[in-house]
């Protein structure tokens, strides 16, 4: 389901008249307006909860996997060539290795001293 659909079926149930009752649209039963909206706050509820560390049920993040991209010299060289990429007319003496062939019309050592 997405964020739309879940946003729009809160606005049905909420501006839906306090005697309404839901065929097939939100189980496969027939339901009042306040038995939806008690499944849809015990929903909401429950999702935030599942973030709550020592919660039954807490969602725990996957382990990172073990790629060049989660090293913290990989960040760390990344963030410092981006701050020099960033200055426009900038004429750069360092990049890492993965971005000297993208952007080596910066390096000076690429450029001819006229």
């Amino acid at each position: 389901m997405t964020l739309g659909n879940y946003v729009h079926a809160w606005k049905v149930a909420l501006t839906a008249p306090d005697t309404a009752v839901f065929n097939k649209a939100f189980a496969w039963y027939p339901q009042t307006k306040h038995e939806v909206l008690r499944e849809f706050r015990y929903g909401l509820h429950d999702r935030i909860n599942r973030r709550i560390d020592g919660f039954p049920g807490t969602l725990r993040p996957l382990p990172h996997p073990d790629t060049r991209k989660y090293n913290y010299q990989w960040q760390l060289e990344t963030y410092r060539a981006a701050i020099q990429l960033n200055q426009p007319r900038l004429i750069i003496d360092w990049l890492p290795p993965w971005l000297k062939t993208r952007f080596a019309y910066r390096l000076r050592d690429r450029l001819r001293d006229w």
